[in-house]
């Protein structure tokens, strides 16, 4: 997040925008972290998030992997046992998750390799809530062909959150996809 913080301090000190026109732009894991930076400076005058994640990244990721195992005929025909590679990421995702997790987990016991630090600094932060809390323009876009971040299990949730908040715009793109291009057919990685 350093990396957004910086290009946000530096779009606010440019001569030519104005310190009440910038917006966050947050795509997936960046729509995650999206409210984070909005609510951290109140300069942000509103947030724009692309298929965002309702709950942290490992559990999309989770989702996908059993979606992605699904169009496999091999491991479609044993629904009894998932693959080692989905058991793997389950237990990372719980460890992730644990209120308790010690600074001193080992990387290669969490999701993606990614520290414990970086686990425990979104322990308790909720993307959703903080936009309802913010009550800064906020607008939620989502492509209905996803199956990285969806509708159903993503979008709902964000919908039943901020509908009717009037600050809030949520817009589903049926034909479009995770990067927000229309694809047709089966929801497939390409």
């Amino acid at each position: 997040m350093g990396h957004a913080r910086d290009a946000i301090r530096q779009a606010l000190q440019h001569d030519s925008i104005s310190s009440t026109g910038v917006f966050v732009l947050g795509h997936s894991l960046g729509a995650y972290v999206a409210p984070r930076l909005m609510a951290e400076d109140h300069r942000i005058a509103d947030c724009v998030i692309m298929a965002g994640p309702a709950a942290p990244l490992c559990w999309c990721a989770l989702r996908q992997m059993r979606y992605l195992a699904s169009l496999n005929e091999t491991t479609a025909t044993a629904k009894d046992e998932e693959p080692p590679q989905i058991k793997a990421l389950q237990r990372q995702c719980e460890l992730s998750a644990d209120p308790n997790l010690s600074l001193s987990t080992p990387r290669s016991e969490l999701p993606f390799g990614i520290g414990a630090a970086y686990w425990r600094s979104f322990a308790n932060f909720a993307p959703i809530a903080t936009c309802v809390l913010e009550k800064r323009a906020v607008f939620v876009l989502q492509g209905a062909r996803d199956y990285q971040v969806t509708v159903e299990d993503d979008f709902a949730r964000w919908k039943e959150a901020l509908e009717g908040c009037r600050w809030v715009k949520l817009e589903v793109y049926e034909s479009l996809n995770h990067l927000f291009i229309r694809r047709i057919g089966q929801p497939l990685p390409r």
